[in-house]
């Protein structure tokens, strides 16, 4: 099996949706960073242009690769944040040939 090792060179944040008791003694939710990582982008690079009257956006949607040991239960509510980008989580699967990765697919919108 190769090294995967080499490959998870782009640094990024991982975040998402923990729970918290607010002010009000209430159950909540909100955004928090849960760690930093290492994770490769996987050459699935798309993007599309919606021109509106007001402003012009493009979608890119990228794929990310890393360790199943790094996240150990993913949820649809993560995101990741590269270079000041946040990245939604569209889907993520298992990579089924070595059961050692996730990879996800994720977009940012660029206004």
């Amino acid at each position: 099996m190769p090294n995967i090792t080499k490959k998870l060179n782009n640094r990024v944040e991982l975040w998402g949706m923990v729970d918290f008791t607010n002010e009000l003694c209430e159950q909540d939710r909100k955004e928090e960073k849960i760690k930093n990582m290492f994770v490769q982008i996987l050459p699935n690079y798309s993007a599309s242009d919606k021109e509106t009257p007001i402003t012009e956006k493009e979608e890119i949607v990228i794929k990310l690769r890393c360790r199943k040991l790094s996240i150990p239960a993913p949820k649809k509510d993560m995101f990741f944040i590269m270079e000041g980008l946040k990245y939604e989580v569209l889907s993520f699967i298992p990579d089924f040939h070595n059961k050692e990765f996730w990879e996800f697919k994720c977009k940012v919108v660029m206004e």
